[in-house]
């Protein structure tokens, strides 16, 4: 099974500074805008942007996403830049579907699968096509 794909460029910027799961929660926890998309006529296209202030404030939204001290290292990494990060659409579908495959493989139904992951239960059954879901042993009949 292959691995997760690596982080977007100017994803991996920001975990250089604060971490891989920081920059993703921060990707994960900001607002979107959509613009139409140049490249397919009629497409939208979702965009992150964040701006690191030079100074920080205890209330300002990178405080309650990082915490003091990982915001405090984004100012001195970024202060007064307009960050673009990838929304990590891709990377994020990577690992929600290899979790779902392992937890298909540990005998989960795909209904439950469904249910947890807010998918449809077809597409639970695209993403663990050709794998065998544990089997269960049947409960031996003491009767017979």
């Amino acid at each position: 099974m292959a691995g997760i794909q690596k982080l977007p460029k100017s994803v991996q910027e920001i975990a250089d500074v604060i971490g891989e799961e920081n920059a993703l929660l921060l990707v994960r926890m900001s607002p979107r805008t959509m613009q139409p998309d140049k490249r397919y006529p009629g497409a939208m296209r979702e965009l992150i942007s964040i701006y690191v202030p030079k100074t920080l404030r205890q209330d300002h939204c990178l405080v309650e996403i990082l915490g003091w001290e990982n915001a405090c290292k984004m100012v001195i990494a970024f202060g007064g830049e307009t960050l673009k990060p990838a929304n990590c659409n891709s990377y994020f579908r990577q690992r929600r579907d290899q979790a779902i495959r392992l937890q298909y493989r540990q005998g989960e139904t795909i209904n439950v699968l469904a249910i947890r992951y807010k998918i449809t239960e077809r597409q639970i059954r695209n993403v663990v096509r050709g794998i065998a879901p544990k089997q269960i042993p049947q409960a031996a009949n003491d009767d017979e």
